[in-house]
């Protein structure tokens, strides 16, 4: 009976603690995650619709003789009816690159071309958005970016394609790690 009492005791004076301590307002609740997210975006994302997400469906576009595609992480309809790209990227900091632009160029070019109906009537904004997410802490940041047209991504693949032949050397890159990732790099000599 006695260690029943000291048990009812342990339990209540626990109840007290964590009463006074929400009390007392030095608790405060954090907010949600999809709230932390909402906070992080630009105004204009936020008050859109997400209409793509990470979509299985690969889009096509025609640069010139080049069909290129891409496969959209995000893609937002706004209020005034402009779709807007999405990049999710995670990183140790928070940086865009000149990849990035492309890839999400070649995603604005896809759905400017696109023939499913929900897409299909609506415009596709110049610019887009890389999101990092920091590696470490977790938070991210959209980073707004301009686009490439049509007429400079055909230039891309016009060079990619002549440096591919063989008829084209490449050209190094002022970052090294940019090689990397690079599928040639075991035999370029650049």
């Amino acid at each position: 009976m006695a260690g029943g009492m000291v048990l009812i005791v342990a339990v209540i004076t626990a109840l007290v603690v964590v009463a006074l301590v929400l009390l007392s307002g030095e608790h405060q609740p954090q907010p949600s995650g999809y709230a932390d997210a909402l906070a992080e975006m630009p105004e204009e994302i936020a008050s859109a619709t997400l209409v793509m997400s990470e979509d299985r469906r690969i889009l096509t576009g025609q640069a010139g003789r080049f069909r290129l595609t891409a496969k959209p992480d995000q893609v937002f309809l706004t209020v005034d009816r402009r779709l807007i790209c999405v990049e999710n990227k995670t990183r140790s900091w928070f940086a865009s690159y000149p990849y990035d632009v492309i890839e999400l160029s070649v995603q604005r070019l896809a759905l400017q071309q696109s023939r499913t109906p929900t897409l299909r009537n609506a415009a596709v904004a110049d610019y887009g958005y890389v999101r990092v997410v920091h590696r470490e802490t977790g938070r991210s940041k959209y980073i707004r970016v301009e686009l490439m047209d049509e007429v400079a991504l055909e230039g891309l693949a016009e060079r990619y394609d002549a440096i591919r032949n063989r008829n084209l050397p490449p050209t190094a890159q002022k970052n090294p790690r940019a090689c990397r990732s690079c599928q040639y790099a075991s035999t370029c000599k650049v």
